[in-house]
C-alpha cells in the first residue's frame, strides 16, 4: 500500500436482476461500517488537535447541521469547499403533472405530483480538492475479501426487513465450490 492511501474494503454482490443483461454478473461494492454519529466526528476531529476547545467545535458541528437543513429547505444549495455541493431535488414519476400545461388557469397542486425531497450531494471537482470517482482510486488501497448477499428477516416488531450480509471471500468459496470441470 502506498504512502498515504486509505484501506478500503470491497465485497462482491452477485446481480440477480433475471431482467437484467449483466443476470449472475459479480460486482465489486464498498464495505461501510457503520456510520459515524456527530459525536463519533467530533472526536475524530478532536483527535487532530486543533487546538480549539470540544464545546466550540461540537457548536460548529451542530450549527452547520442545522443550517444546512435550514437552507436546503428554502431551496438554496450550499457548498462546502473541498467537499462538495448540497441541494434537494424533487421525486416525482410526472405522470401527475397535466399534459396541458398552457391551457391550465389554476395553480398547479405541487404536493400531487411530488413524492418527496432527496438530498443530492455533488462532489468537490476543484483541481486541489478532486473527490470525484477516478480521483479517489489514486487515494485508496483496494482489497477485496467478502461477498455480500441481500437477505430477509423479520424484525422484534414482525416486519420484514432487508439486510446485507458479509461472508469473508474464503469461507464462502468453500460453501460455494466450482462444479465445472
Amino acid at each position: 500500500m502506498a504512502k498515504n492511501q486509505i484501506q478500503i474494503r470491497l465485497g462482491m454482490r452477485q446481480n440477480k436482476n433475471t431482467k437484467s443483461a449483466a443476470y449472475g454478473k459479480y460486482y465489486p461494492e464498498v464495505i461501510h461500517p457503520e456510520a459515524l454519529s456527530t459525536r463519533g466526528l467530533l472526536e475524530h476531529i478532536m483527535s487532530h488537535g486543533l487546538g480549539y476547545p470540544r464545546a466550540i467545535v461540537q457548536g460548529v458541528l451542530t450549527q452547520l447541521s442545522e443550517c444546512l437543513v435550514e437552507l436546503m429547505i428554502q431551496g438554496q444549495p450550499v457548498k462546502l469547499d473541498g467537499f462538495g455541493t448540497f441541494k434537494l431535488n424533487a421525486i416525482s414519476d410526472g405522470g401527475q403533472v397535466p399534459e396541458d400545461l398552457a391551457g391550465m388557469h389554476q395553480p398547479l397542486d405541487a404536493r400531487s405530483m411530488i413524492q418527496g425531497l432527496k438530498l443530492v450531494v455533488i462532489p468537490d471537482n476543484s483541481e486541489l480538492d478532486k473527490l470525484t470517482s477516478t480521483a479517489n482510486l489514486d487515494k485508496a488501497s483496494l482489497t477485496i475479501d467478502s461477498v455480500l448477499e441481500s437477505k430477509t428477516r423479520t424484525n422484534s416488531k414482525g416486519k420484514t426487513e432487508t439486510y446485507t450480509s458479509v461472508t469473508d471471500l474464503e469461507t464462502w468459496r468453500q460453501a460455494h465450490p466450482v462444479t465445472n470441470p
